[in-house]
């Protein structure tokens, strides 16, 4: 459903864009970023920065390791 394409926008906005959370939850179409961070928290168990930190290690990761 409509869900997942959110879902898929959320992950990439997180990932490719320097936006921040209150921007990515008004580009969702989110009320403000509470309802945002819940709905994110829902789908992956863990909060937007949280997230995309993680996200920023691993491909800091990979990077290194396409590197060497």
């Amino acid at each position: 459903g409509s869900e997942m394409c959110i879902r898929d926008r959320a992950y990439s906005y997180l990932k490719h864009t320097e936006l921040n959370i209150e921007e990515i939850a008004y580009l969702l179409g989110f009320s403000d970023r509470g309802t945002f961070s819940r709905a994110f928290k829902s789908w992956t168990g863990k909060r937007p920065t949280e997230w995309r930190s993680e996200q920023v290690k691993l491909l800091g990761e990979q990077e290194e390791a396409a590197s060497e």
